[in-house]
């Protein structure tokens, strides 16, 4: 009887043997391809890196400045001198506000010299004038130094009130409101010469 042989049959190579290799070959390149695209978004563009390095060293001189000024700080400002008080007491003494003073010291005087021949009719009118120059030194500049503006300010209510007094009194021929008056007026005299008291420490000074 003939044998019949048995013909093997070729097995074909077993693919599952390299497909790992190349899978990792694939993985591996597709890493590769994300970092390299990675990078390149990520990477400083020329202009905003020097910007950004213009902006370090823009920072750290600023530093450096700030510690040098802390240990060597910059000597204060100079201004001119400023007027002084007394200056500025001599300038008000020497311009209106010294006419006004004067004008009330010397109207006080003619009330008190017209006082003397009694109610005459030329103490009505030097009593209302002694109420106006002490309305028009109010109205003025005070003393630039608060210890003589406060005896100044003394003194003119006196002679107001003064005046107030003076001219009630003409009206009614009162003779004690009249005495009134005149002591307001002595009292006025003080405390205008120790307002000028003042102002003369400070012209020495």
């Amino acid at each position: 009887m003939p044998q019949h042989r048995t013909r093997l049959k070729k097995t074909p190579a077993k693919r599952w043997i390299w497909l790992p290799a190349l899978g990792a070959v694939v993985v591996l390149a597709v890493i590769v391809v994300a970092v390299a695209h990675t990078g390149q978004q990520h990477a400083p563009k020329p202009a905003k890196a020097a910007a950004a390095a213009e902006a370090v060293q823009s920072a750290a001189a600023h530093s450096a400045a700030r510690h040098t000024a802390q240990r060597h700080p910059a000597p204060a400002p100079t201004y001119p001198a400023a007027l002084s008080v007394a200056a500025k007491v001599l300038a008000w003494a020497n311009g209106s506000g010294g006419n006004g003073r004067n004008e009330v010291s010397d109207q006080a005087v003619t009330v008190v010299s017209e006082a003397s021949a009694g109610f005459v009719p030329a103490l009505k009118v030097a009593c209302e004038q002694l109420s106006g120059e002490v309305v028009a030194a109010r109205s003025g500049s005070p003393i630039p130094d608060p210890a003589a503006q406060e005896w100044y300010a003394s003194a003119l209510g006196q002679f107001g009130q003064a005046a107030s007094d003076c001219t009630a009194a003409t009206a009614g021929r009162d003779a004690a409101l009249m005495t009134r008056s005149e002591a307001a007026i002595a009292v006025g005299n003080k405390d205008l010469a120790r307002a000028a008291h003042i102002i003369r420490l400070l012209a020495a000074s």
